[in-house]
């Protein structure tokens, strides 16, 4: 993989957090209330989750920074709870992604410039990528 061609998607910060929102907050915590019938344990358990996620990343992010994004979350996870908006997560998403995970997939996008065949909005790349299946096939 680490040498194969690389065909890079690229979206406006704010469309990739708001797809993050989607992913593993509104998502997730559906999840949690399929697996448990009362809200208030599914609630519970999908917190634990993302407390815990944060938690793995503490040495990688700082003590300072960890600190930091750990009060947001639990601040989005309260008025989360209270009024069942999720856009309170925005807090410790965004700096999240911009503080930490942008320069790490900057810095191994970095390490593979020379196998980016592609660059593109997610339409462009997929029709590129049609257009080298077929003339992979002719």
């Amino acid at each position: 993989m680490r040498v194969s061609p690389l065909v890079i998607i690229e979206r406006s910060f704010e469309h990739r957090l708001q797809q993050l929102l989607q992913e593993y907050v509104i998502n997730m915590e559906q999840e949690f209330l399929n697996l448990h019938e009362n809200r208030e344990i599914a609630f519970k358990e999908f917190s634990r989750y993302l407390t815990d996620s944060l938690l793995r990343i503490q040495k990688r992010l700082g003590i300072r920074r960890w600190t930091i994004l750990h009060n947001c979350m639990q601040d989005a996870l309260q008025a989360h709870e209270k009024g069942g908006e999720p856009s309170a997560h925005l807090s410790w998403l965004g700096p999240l992604v911009r503080e930490y995970y942008d320069p790490m997939y900057t810095s191994q996008i970095d390490k593979r410039r020379g196998t980016i065949v592609f660059k593109g909005n997610y339409n462009d790349c997929r029709q590129f990528l049609i257009d080298q299946s077929s003339n992979a096939r002719e």
